[in-house]
């Protein structure tokens, strides 16, 4: 007979634990005796116990919620929210799907270009001269827009100077005189495109929007005496959207393979 309250030492001799509530063999297992001196149910017991209410409380839980077997994983709390169109970014990205005002777009002075630099208005390379481009809220929505449309996008590349970087990202292209006409001249590679910037200035690469049924109407391959020949002359440039900066060029020896 135990005595009212005293705290004893039970060394437990069972077999092996084979289950998370289970207590290990030769585990000394500490107790309080009540008041009238029989003993506690067995450690063991109650663990099962309080397992089973456990279980009992999640059937519960789904049962009052509707829903059977785990509950669906919570959002990303740092996933980012989707880019909600504004109406006026939707009409901007429509001119776009016409074609309406594309020449506008690329000329300096007129009001379609400032629609044009009001769209890109913030935007930066990470880095401050080179690194990933973090598009303005506006851009941003342009190519949702786009993408909405059902436009498609490809990667190209445009070599320029350091002087004209902030113009491109924070403004948008301007369209240059060409020899095969006016437009935004951009090439499929990256190799050819560091011809146009050379050491220590940027390559701008590109997304580029288009519409897969009439992609000629948007941008076309034009003939360049190169062993690539790989150049593509862009129509509007609401519809180029600068993704990063790369830095030209490690070249051994200094000299670029203009390919």
């Amino acid at each position: 007979m135990f005595s009212r309250g005293q705290l004893n030492e039970v060394t437990y001799s069972g077999p092996v634990a084979t289950s998370p509530y289970a207590m290990p063999a030769g585990a000394v297992h500490h107790h309080m005796v009540p008041a009238d001196g029989s003993t506690f149910v067995g450690s063991r017991k109650c663990m099962f116990l309080v397992a089973a209410i456990l279980v009992l409380d999640a059937c519960l839980a789904g049962a009052s919620t509707g829903r059977s077997g785990p509950r669906p994983a919570s959002p990303h709390p740092y996933a980012a929210p989707p880019v909600v169109v504004s109406a006026q970014i939707g009409a901007l990205a429509s001119l776009a799907v016409s074609g309406q005002g594309a020449a506008e777009r690329g000329t300096f002075g007129t009001a379609e270009r400032k629609l044009m630099e009001n769209a890109f208005d913030g935007t930066t390379a990470d880095g401050g001269m080179f690194g990933k481009v973090t598009l303005s809220q506006k851009a941003q929505q342009l190519r949702e827009a786009l993408e909405e449309q059902g436009f498609e996008h490809s990667t190209y590349y445009h070599g320029t100077k350091q002087a004209h970087l902030l113009s491109i990202l924070n403004d948008g292209f301007l369209f240059a005189d060409g020899w095969h006409g006016r437009g935004i001249y951009t090439t499929t590679t990256y190799e050819h495109a560091q011809c146009y910037a050379g050491g220590g200035n940027p390559v701008v690469e590109l997304e580029v929007y288009y519409n897969p049924a009439a992609k000629n109407a948007y941008l076309r391959h034009v003939q360049h005496d190169s062993e690539l020949n790989d150049v593509w002359l862009i129509g509007d440039p609401l519809i180029v959207i600068p993704t990063e900066v790369h830095e030209c060029c490690s070249i051994e020896g200094g000299m670029l393979p203009c390919l």
